[in-house]
């Protein structure tokens, strides 16, 4: 297939792409879940599963800010990122999956059904959140590589603490 024969488009919101696809408005899409698995229910074809594919290569989420406001805030930070990790061991506990279930049912106004599939695929199968968030040094060069490849930078240098600053994570 030939590139310039195919007008692509960015919407960053999901829900807003599963429309777009439902409506025919576009033909192809990226959907996370659970709106991936509304569509396979209604007969799309899973072209890729994108989670499957780059395993410790390439992070899974990625938070970013700007270094000025994080040397400001670094305990604010720091209170954020031991949250957020606390929030993946609750999801990642099974005593939680009910609730967790009902959370994203309400936040995606999808079908319970939905919720539970995407909750037993991420916690169970795909586990694409690391605990205390740890992250490996293949998925921070995996993620470079990738930035690289777009053209959003040049070549980054060897060192990745340009990059990344641990000391703003949970111990």
């Amino acid at each position: 297939m030939n590139p310039a024969d195919v007008d692509t488009s960015f919407e960053g919101n999901v829900g807003n792409r599963y429309t777009a696809l439902s409506t025919g408005v576009v033909q192809a899409v990226a959907l996370s879940a659970p709106f991936d698995l509304r569509a396979a229910a209604e007969g799309y074809n899973k072209l890729v599963d994108f989670g499957t594919m780059v395993g410790d290569n390439y992070a899974f989420a990625a938070l970013y800010t700007r270094r000025p406001w994080l040397q400001q805030h670094g305990d604010e930070m720091r209170a954020f990122l031991r949250a957020y990790a606390r929030g993946t061991e609750w999801l990642y506990d099974p005593s939680n999956r009910e609730e967790a279930i009902d959370i994203l049912a309400r936040a995606t106004q999808l079908d319970r059904a939905y919720a539970a599939a995407t909750y037993d695929y991420y916690m169970g199968e795909l586990r694409p959140f690391s605990p205390n968030l740890a992250i490996p040094d293949t998925a921070l060069h995996g993620t470079l590589d990738t930035i690289v490849a777009t053209g959003d930078m040049q070549t980054p240098t060897p060192s990745l603490s340009r990059y990344f600053d641990p000391s703003y994570l949970p111990r």
